[in-house]
């Protein structure tokens, strides 16, 4: 990922596990991978596609599994 880029972080989330796609802004879209389903998880994910420098921008379902993850992320200063 460039630098300064958007990049929108699509999450579909399962009860013991999140699958992960990342799209630029630029238009490439990919999959990053699976990750387990707590917060361990997340947090380290999110550690990680905020270090290539990209202003993130997360996008989730917000089902029973789902309603977690938009208050973790405002607690890392993200909005969903």
């Amino acid at each position: 990922m460039r630098k300064s880029s958007k990049v929108f972080v699509g999450m579909d989330v399962h009860k013991e596990s999140i699958d992960i796609t990342v799209a630029e802004a630029a238009g490439e879209v990919r999959r990053w991978g699976q990750i387990g389903g707590d917060r361990a998880a997340l947090g380290k994910a999110v550690r990680k596609l905020a270090s290539s420098g990209g202003e993130l921008h997360f996008v989730y379902e917000a089902g029973p599994c789902g309603f977690w993850i938009e208050r973790f992320l405002r607690t890392q200063g993200y909005t969903g």
